[in-house]
């Protein structure tokens, strides 16, 4: 059994061996296929539009987060300046990924305030 499997992959006739020609076949299938030249598999690696807009997606999300986060920071503490500091940071980068400014929405569209019910006892 071990000695057709070895003859298999190393044949006596220094021909190439199937092996070789099934690893070299799928080698240059797979190249194929990396660059997007077997759409029936699928489009290969991610270009560069799919990842430019899973970027801006997530800096959305970072930046509606910060922004959430300073909002409920309680006045005049350290909390408060650091996630003004850290919105700011992801607005800049947003602005150099995608060249638009992104509007900061008002705190009071991002934090919700329960209404305190008030009961008279008289």
């Amino acid at each position: 059994m071990w000695e057709t499997i070895r003859m298999f992959v190393f044949p006596t006739d220094r021909k190439v061996s199937p092996v070789s020609g099934i690893t070299i076949l799928a080698f240059w299938f797979f190249v194929g296929w990396s660059l997007g030249m077997v759409p029936a598999l699928g489009s290969g690696f991610a270009k560069a539009s799919d990842v430019q807009s899973i970027t801006v997606s997530l800096l959305e999300t970072s930046i509606l987060d910060h922004r959430t986060r300073y909002c409920q920071a309680p006045d005049g503490t350290d909390m408060k300046s650091y996630f003004f500091a850290q919105t700011q940071n992801k607005v800049r980068e947003y602005k150099s990924t995608t060249g638009s400014e992104f509007q900061l929405p008002p705190c009071k569209d991002l934090v919700y305030v329960a209404a305190t019910s008030t009961t008279d006892a008289d």
